[in-house]
This record gives structure tokens, C-alpha cells and sequence, in this order.
């Protein structure tokens, strides 16, 4: 038994892993009823179902297999391959089955027991029982297996496997020798086949060395090269499909008579945006860009209307103005100074550095008093304040102006006319 095991190779173990799975599945779907089998089916080849559980089986053994022959981990690639190869086996087998089973062939006790235990036994048993020392093949050790087999499962099972096997192998062989003598030559297709490789022709010819030609006594002339090209022009055919096409192009940029259209349409949104009451509701149903409602610092808005709004009153509407390809106007709707809208400037200093509060205080009181006097403060920030982060800025501190406003836009550029 044990020299059986160290000897079984890749096809016992993969046969005795389908017979295995075949079993767990019969145990796992025992009780199922018959009309739900088919529910557990992968698929069918010619009317005979495919079990989903022992075909993923059999897909997982590939994959193991081919990671052991790669190396590395399972890939999704590597998994589609494996289905496909399993599938299909499926086909092959289950085909080559079926048209055994038509014919009716078949191995028969004796013949199965000649390719076991005969003169001349099957190739798989010859490799399953050769002595790898010795490289010989040792009858006896069949035998004594076969015999084991008989009172011990385990290797019953792998005995069976390899009669299986055997047997399947056979039938195989007698299959392809029926449809390799079935194919046969004719008397006429050997004779031609005869003739093609024996025909004997007598010619003679006379070999002209280009070499031995000197290129100055060779004076080609218009006629020889339209000859030479009249002879072989069908070469120089093309033989793609070429279609002629005529198109007519449309210039989409805006004319004189489009740019008044726009300009009169956004004079009356203006007008309409200055006479609102809801400018958030005329704004959403009108303006092409979104601009959410809140304060607005300089510079936050396009030049042209940063220049103007922040000296509107509120009420005001202001534009409008061109700016890329879309006009664009504003309403004021109310303008507040706030705590970052103010330039701020300080001069920080560090009590501990400078020997207690009390001396901070004295000496922050002579700075104020320098400021008061005219004295630059940024000057004296980077002179004593300890504050790294607004000493470089001369002390300034962040500054803003913010107003709420609203867009209205209208494309121009891009504006596209139908064609006519």
C-alpha cells in the first residue's frame, strides 16, 4: 500500500479527487427533489447535466494545479482558465462517452485483466509500478496491491481509480484506431500523391551574373521605364474602398446682429433684477451659472466687476460687462464691514523674554507711544514682536470687504446658429 501511494501520480490523484467530490455531492444533494436538480445543474452536454458543486470541484483542483505549477496566488484570469479547461474536459469526455457507448465498445474482464496483469499491461500501470532505484517494472508489486485492495478501503478506492483509468484509456484507444481505419486513401489520390513526389522534368537553363554587368553600359531611356511599368502597374493598385465626400461648414462665431440680440437681452434682465424683490428666485430661474447668496471679499469677483461693485450703493446694479464669453451683471444687496474686512496690524511680546509683565507692559507703552508719534509700526513689528507669522507681513493681520451679489450670464461665444 504504501509503495502504491508514493507512486500514485498527478492522474490517480486527480481521478481519486473527482470520485471523492462525486460522493460529497451525492451526500450534499441527497434528499433534493428531481425537479430542484437542475437548479444545481452548470450546464448540460447532450442532455446529460453538469453538477455546479463537483464542477467547482474540479475547478478549484485546476487552479491548485496551476498555481503549483506557476507559483504565486489565484488570479481571476487564472480561475477563467480554469473553467474553460474544466468545461471543456466536460465536453470531450462526456462526447467521446457517448459515441463509445453508441458504438458499443467496450473492455471486457479478461482484456481489462490482459492490460493489468498480462504481458503487456497498460502504460499507467507500467509507470505506477516501476521501481524508480531500479528503473524496472515489477509485477509482483501489482499483485501484492491488488490484493491489499481487498481489505482495506482506502486503497480500494485508489485501486478502482486506477482500473477506471486503465479502462477508460483503452476505450479511448479502440475508439481512435475505429475512426483512423475508417479514413482511407483512394487508389486515384495515392497515384497522384505518387506522381507529385516522383515527377521528373528535364530543363535546361543559362544563369546571367547582374554583377558582371557594368551599370554605365546600360542606358535606360522614358519608353523602358513606361514599359517596365505598363507590365506591372496592376501591382501598384490599390485596393482599398474610397468614398468621395462633400461637407459644408458653418463659422458658429457670433455675429454683429447675434452680439445686439445679447447685449438687448441682458439690458432687460438688468432691468428686470433692478425692479426684483426676489432677487435669490429671479437669479435661480435666469442666470446660467449659480452663484450662492453670501458676502463677497475683493478680488473673489471677475476684474470688471470687482472694480465697480465695491463702491455701488446697495440697491445697485452694476454692468454689464463682458468677461470670457458670457456677459455678466450684479446687484448690491447690502454691503458690512466684519472683523476680517479691517487691516489690522500688532506687535507681540513674550512677558518671559522680557523679565516679567509688568516690564512687557513699560515697554509695549514706549512702543505705542513711537507709533503715536509717527514711527512706522511695521518698522517696529519686525523690530520687537515675537510673532513670527505677521513680524515678516510688518505685523498685518488678514483684511477683507464683503458684499452679497449675484450673476447673471448669458454665453456668447459659444452660442450656436442653426444651419440653414
Amino acid at each position: 500500500m504504501s509503495y502504491l501511494r508514493s507512486r500514485a501520480g498527478l492522474v490517480i490523484f486527480v481521478i481519486g479527487l473527482a470520485i471523492i467530490a462525486f460522493l460529497l455531492g451525492d451526500v450534499i444533494n441527497y434528499g433534493t427533489p428531481f425537479w430542484m436538480k437542475s437548479q444545481n445543474e452548470v450546464g448540460s452536454v447532450n442532455g446529460e447535466g453538469i453538477d455546479y458543486q463537483t464542477f467547482n470541484v474540479q475547478v478549484d483542483q485546476a487552479v491548485a494545479g496551476f498555481q503549483q505549477q506557476m507559483g504565486g496566488g489565484s488570479s481571476p484570469q487564472m480561475r477563467s482558465y480554469a473553467v474553460q479547461q474544466v468545461w471543456n474536459q466536460y465536453i470531450s469526455e462526456e462526447l467521446l462517452k457517448q459515441e463509445i457507448d453508441k458504438i458499443g465498445i467496450t473492455v471486457g474482464k479478461d482484456e481489462l485483466n490482459s492490460l493489468v496483469f498480462g504481458e503487456n499491461p497498460s502504460l499507467q500501470i507500467i509507470q505506477q509500478f516501476t521501481n524508480p532505484q531500479t528503473g524496472q517494472f515489477d509485477k509482483n508489486q501489482v499483485a501484492m496491491v491488488s490484493a491489499e485492495a481487498k481489505n482495506n478501503p482506502e486503497l480500494a478506492a485508489q485501486w478502482e481509480a486506477l482500473l477506471e483509468s486503465v479502462r477508460a484509456q483503452r476505450l479511448n484507444e479502440k475508439y481512435s484506431n475505429l475512426v483512423s481505419n475508417s479514413i482511407y486513401t483512394t487508389a486515384l489520390e495515392a497515384e497522384q500523391e505518387h506522381n507529385s513526389r516522383n515527377k521528373i522534368a528535364n530543363f535546361k537553363y543559362v544563369m546571367l551574373d547582374y554583377a558582371s554587368v557594368k551599370d554605365a553600359e546600360i542606358k535606360l531611356s522614358d519608353n523602358d521605364y513606361k514599359e517596365y511599368y505598363d507590365k506591372r502597374k496592376k501591382a501598384f493598385k490599390n485596393t482599398e474602398e474610397v468614398r468621395s465626400l462633400e461637407y459644408i461648414t458653418f463659422d458658429a462665431r457670433p455675429t454683429a446682429a447675434d452680439t445686439a440680440m445679447i447685449v438687448s437681452e441682458i439690458n432687460q434682465l438688468k432691468s428686470d433684477l433692478q425692479n426684483s424683490t426676489t432677487e435669490e428666485q429671479f437669479v435661480a430661474s435666469t442666470s446660467e451659472t449659480k452663484y450662492p447668496v453670501r458676502y463677497y471679499s475683493r478680488n473673489q469677483l471677475n476684474p470688471a466687476l470687482d472694480s465697480v461693485v465695491f463702491n455701488a450703493a446697495s440697491g445697485t446694479v452694476v454692468g454689464p460687462f463682458l468677461s470670457g464669453n458670457v456677459y455678466e451683471i450684479a446687484k448690491v444687496l447690502d454691503t458690512k464691514f466684519s472683523p476680517d474686512s479691517v487691516e489690522a496690524s500688532h506687535i507681540l511680546l513674550n512677558p518671559v523674554a522680557e523679565g516679567g509683565v509688568e516690564k512687557a507692559k513699560v515697554k509695549a507703552d514706549s512702543i505705542k507711544q513711537l507709533i503715536q508719534r509717527g514711527e512706522s509700526i511695521a518698522g517696529l513689528a519686525v523690530e520687537f514682536s515675537v510673532d513670527e507669522g505677521s513680524k515678516v507681513n510688518g505685523g498685518s493681520l488678514a483684511h477683507s470687504l464683503a458684499v452679497v451679489w449675484y450673476q447673471l450670464l448669458k454665453k456668447l461665444l459659444s452660442e450656436e446658429k442653426p444651419a440653414m
